[in-house]
C-alpha cells in the first residue's frame, strides 16, 4: 500500500456489528427478522377488489365503474366515451379512418392564417394568371 491509503485506512473508523442491538420483541424474535420486503398493504379498488401497485393506478382504474356519461375521454365525432385514452384512440383508428385526430386539428388551428375565413373563391388571386 502506498502512504496515501495507510493514512486512509487508519482515518477509517472499523465498522460496527449491530445485530446484536437489535431490540426483541415478547415473542423472541428480532424486529428486523420479517421478510426483506414485506408486502405493504397494496390500494384497492372498492368496486371491484381488484389490487394496484399505487394509488395512481388505482386512480386511473376507477374510470371503469363511471356511467358512460361520466367517462372522460370522448370521441369529437361521433360523441362515445371511454375509460381510458388507449381505447379513445383505438375507436378513432377503427371507426374514424383518415378523420383527423384533436392534435391535428390543433396544429390546423393554429397554423391557419387568421381572417382568410372571409375571403371568397373569387377574392383569391391566382398566381398562375
Amino acid at each position: 500500500m502506498n502512504q496515501q491509503a495507510v493514512e486512509t485506512a487508519k482515518a477509517t473508523p472499523p465498522l460496527v456489528d449491530m445485530t446484536d442491538e437489535v431490540e426483541k420483541r415478547e415473542d423472541g424474535q428480532r424486529e428486523d427478522s420479517g421478510a426483506p420486503n414485506e408486502a405493504k398493504p397494496r390500494p384497492t379498488c372498492g368496486e371491484c377488489g381488484k389490487k394496484y401497485a399505487n394509488a395512481r393506478m388505482l386512480d386511473f382504474h376507477k374510470n371503469t365503474h363511471l356511467k358512460y356519461a361520466e367517462r372522460p375521454y370522448g370521441c369529437e365525432t361521433c360523441g362515445r366515451r371511454y375509460a381510458y385514452p388507449s381505447h379513445l384512440a383505438r375507436h378513432r383508428r377503427r371507426k374514424h379512418v383518415g378523420a383527423p385526430t384533436q392534435r391535428q386539428r390543433q396544429v390546423d388551428i393554429r397554423t391557419q392564417p387568421a381572417g382568410d375565413d372571409d375571403l371568397k373563391d373569387e377574392e383569391i388571386e391566382d398566381p398562375a394568371e
